[in-house]
């Protein structure tokens, strides 16, 4: 039973924390590259933009609108590919991540992985914080579904 309940609680952990990361992508950090490294822009259609450039071992590339808003943004490295479909509402402070689908892959079917999450927000102390988190796909053909809600939250300022 302890090594059903370390797989659930494992699995949870790497769910979390692999949606966090993607988020302070999008929320805390810019999933652009730096004004003076290198990297190429060109049109790609109407009102669209394609920014391509390499970090590290990855190749990635950025689908934009002539808002800046990102509709996707793809990773290719020698280990994994994948593939994140951002949506955003729009704030007076910017853009607010609200849902992305994503696309997984590597060397091994057995962790292909598809997301749907969708996420809703509350101030707290002036700020956005998540207020409900939905995670859903499938890992290795297995269908998945975690709903999280954050309540009682508070922020301590440095």
């Amino acid at each position: 039973m302890n090594a059903a309940l370390e797989q659930i609680y494992g699995g949870m952990e790497q769910m979390t924390s692999g949606f966090f990361d993607t988020w302070k992508l999008f929320m805390l950090n810019r999933p652009l590259p730096e004004a003076n490294s290198e990297y190429k822009l060109e049109t790609a259609g109407p009102q669209q933009y394609l920014l391509t450039y390499k970090e590290g071992t990855a190749d990635i590339a950025t689908n934009m609108g002539q808002n800046f808003a990102i509709s996707n943004l793809k990773v290719v490295t020698p280990q994994f590919n994948s593939s994140i479909q951002p949506s955003f509402t729009t704030s007076p402070d910017g853009y607010i991540l609200s849902a992305y689908t994503a696309d997984y892959t590597s060397g091994n079917p057995a962790e292909a992985t598809k997301l749907n999450v969708t996420m809703d927000y509350q101030v707290v102390q002036g700020l956005q914080m998540l207020k409900d988190l939905s995670l859903s796909g499938t890992y290795g053909g297995n269908p998945f579904g975690v709903n999280l809600t954050f309540s009682d939250c508070t922020l301590t300022k440095k």
